[in-house]
């Protein structure tokens, strides 16, 4: 998220986003503050700190009179001695502030007064500054799971100009707990687009509590093709003071009218409190049919009684192209936002497969306008590319756009689609949970769009669509593909080559030129490449193929890096990995020899292959290894454990060059050697 640094000038011309609650007879504005601030010593410092937020962002400003409401949970037996609430005091108005807290009614609204109110006369502190309201003895006390709620206000203006503002975060309403509302009394909303930065002090008992943060995938993609196989994660914070010794986490997949169509379950160890860890489902769910799909992760541990946490989502869109239309929210708009000339959002698709067409695009603002500024660009690695653009009417609530005519394809990575805000066409917006643009873990989705940069916003999900269909047109540029996509060389003996092959594929529209093909540290003396520089024509294929001559014993894995001219600045890489085992060494059957015996090799010398002959009168590790005239290894016939008994081993010695090698045979405290030669 871009932090903006604040000054008075940049409050008024700075990105203000404005706020329409269905449930409210009011606007809110929220405007951008300054750094998070960080809590001052304190008064009466306590042990313990519930919050929600995770540092201010932004300042909200509305009507007169505007009261800020949060719902606490207690983790545990909680004694509640100080409130800490931030606010913005930047006119130094004389007007002071009320605070109260409040338990729950039962209905999870708030009940009665259990402590204040208390006031604090103004003026306010000039600038940042923390509240930090000390509570009378005695401190009021709440059980684990118990709600209580902190009520403070009236702000006292409702320009941006004057009065004193509260503090909102950039990263949602936690569970829906900060609200508003233009009496001490309510009603209250609750649909805020981040946690009020008020914070509850005092002392709470030990507790367990485990919360399922987030809930994603090893692909990284909201949208896949039926049939792929996805394996879902999830990170598992343990938030209580005390550790763990063992839980269970439960990934399911919910279909679009709830039912399970996908569940599996793993346990796992210690989490100490404040670690966190990261799991795999220890199954893939195979995708399909076409829909879309919620996928949950919930953790479970018989001491936790906070389950508000325990879950978390994530929404998945599978299909082929043209299965529905590319979204992330759910149709159901919670905030209306507006923004400053200039200004404006966007949303990024990554489709199941590729190339795609973009037929349409869907957009819901609150109001209608006689002209708009749609943009649709491809994300390319870090760039943005212009592919299209609308800039005619739009009309309140949902527009759907045909921009078929504009043969817009796109054949990698991302599209995006952006709307900048012309008054008084505020964009909608979806906070229902799971927030696709909140999920860390994923692509990017939701963004900020100023001056043609996108920067990543986290709070909520655009009410953005696009629909694609597939596309037969081939990229401009040249694309290469390697088919297959890895080369696994198998089992062979030490000394033996083999021989496999790969194709390059050009699928674009330019001729691919391959100006080398480099081969991984270590395996160069190993690995042989047959073409490493060629040119392919458009829509045609190369065949190369590579040797390996292992030398040793043991598995092989490495990448061939090939060099080319496609749009990616980075070489295109093909995995390659193999298994050596020692030349055959196999035992003479019915022999029990009673001492050492070596005879070296016959025939010698030899053309290619030759035998090793050699008796075990005890089992023990066995190593018999080839030499050039330099002392370099050259081969291992077999370095391991051998039982008693007398062994032949043969060896090819094909991809040597001719002349004279020594061998070297060391069986327990047994040590012979000698020459060989090697003519061709």
């Amino acid at each position: 998220m871009k932090r903006f640094k604040f000054s008075y000038l940049f409050a008024f011309c700075l990105l203000l986003m404005m706020w329409a609650a269905p449930s409210s007879a009011f606007n809110l504005m929220i405007s951008p503050s300054g750094e998070p601030i960080e809590p001052p010593p304190f008064d009466s410092p306590q042990p313990d700190t519930i919050k929600y937020d995770d540092g201010g962002y932004y300042f909200l400003y509305g009507p007169t009179n505007l009261w800020g409401i949060v719902r606490f949970t207690a983790p545990s037996d909680f004694e509640v001695r100080c409130i800490y609430i931030q606010m913005l005091n930047s006119n130094s108005v004389s007007d002071g502030v009320n605070v109260g807290i409040y338990n729950d009614n039962g209905a999870g609204q708030p009940g009665t007064l259990v402590s204040g109110p208390y006031y604090y006369p103004g003026p306010l502190w000039l600038g940042y500054t923390w509240l930090d309201v000390e509570l009378d003895t005695p401190f009021p006390t709440f059980t684990a799971g118990e709600n209580f709620f902190v009520i403070f206000g009236p702000a006292p203006t409702g320009t941006q100009t004057q009065g004193w503002f509260l503090y909102v975060d950039s990263n949602g309403n936690t569970e829906n707990r900060s609200g508003y509302g233009n009496s001490q009394s309510g009603p209250w909303s609750f649909d805020l687009p981040g946690d009020l930065i008020v914070r509850a002090g005092g002392e709470v008992a030990s507790y367990t509590d485990l919360s399922a943060v987030s809930c994603f995938n090893n692909t990284q993609k909201f949208f896949m093709d039926c049939g792929e196989e996805v394996t879902y994660r999830a990170e598992i914070a343990n938030v209580g003071t005390d550790d763990v010794s063992s839980y269970r986490v439960i990934w399911r997949v919910y279909d679009s009218v709830g039912s399970v169509v996908f569940a599996d379950s793993a346990d796992y160890g210690a989490l100490s409190s404040g670690a966190t860890a990261t799991h795999d489902c220890p199954a893939p769910w195979t995708t399909g049919p076409a829909g879309y799909y919620e996928a949950t992760a919930t953790v479970w541990n018989a001491d936790d009684p906070l389950v508000e946490n325990n879950t978390t989502g994530l929404e998945q869109g599978i299909g082929p192209l043209g299965f529905d239309w590319l979204k992330y929210d759910d149709g159901e708009s919670n905030t209306s936002v507006s923004s400053s000339a200039g200004n404006g959002w966007g949303n990024r698709f990554d489709p199941p497969s590729y190339p795609v067409k973009v037929d349409s695009i869907q957009i819901w603002i609150s109001d209608a306008i006689p002209s708009s500024q749609v943009e649709i660009v491809n994300f390319m690695g870090a760039s943005v590319v212009p592919l299209g653009s609308y800039t005619g009417p739009l009309s309140a609530n949902a527009n759907t756009i045909d921009v078929t005519a504009q043969n817009i394809n796109v054949f990698e990575g991302g599209i995006g689609v952006s709307y900048m805000y012309q008054s008084p066409g505020s964009i909608y917006k979806d906070d229902n949970m799971p927030c696709a643009a909140a999920n860390s873990h994923m692509l990017p989705t939701a963004y900020q769009v100023a001056g043609g940069s996108w920067s990543p916003f986290e709070s909520g999900d655009w009410m953005i669509r696009v629909y694609c269909s597939e596309s037969s047109a081939v990229p401009p540029y040249p694309v290469i593909r390697l088919n297959p996509e890895a080369v696994d060389f198998g089992e062979t003996t030490v000394g033996d080559p083999v021989i496999e092959y790969f194709w390059v594929c050009n699928d674009g529209g330019e001729d691919l030129i391959v100006t080398n093909i480099l081969i991984s540290s270590g395996l160069e003396d190993e690995i042989v490449v047959g073409s490493t520089s060629f040119t392919v024509t458009t829509l045609d294929s190369q065949e190369v193929e590579v040797t390996w001559t292992p030398n040793e014993e043991g598995d092989m894995s490495g990448n061939l890096l090939i060099m080319n001219n496609d749009t990616s600045p980075y070489p295109e890489f093909l995995p390659i990995s193999g298994t050596a085992t020692a030349v055959g060494v196999q035992p003479v059957q019915g022999s029990q020899p009673i001492a050492y015996a070596f005879e070296g090799n016959y025939p010698n010398p030899f053309n290619a292959s030759t035998q090793f002959t050699f008796s075990l009168p005890e089992a023990g590790n066995v190593s018999l290894k080839i030499y050039d005239i330099r002392g370099q290894e050259v081969a291992t016939l077999t370095d391991g454990w051998l039982a008693q008994g007398s062994y032949n081993v043969t060896y090819d010695a094909s991809a040597l060059s001719s002349g004279v090698y020594i061998y070297r045979l060391v069986a327990n405290e047994f040590k012979a050697s000698g020459k060989m030669v090697l003519l061709k």
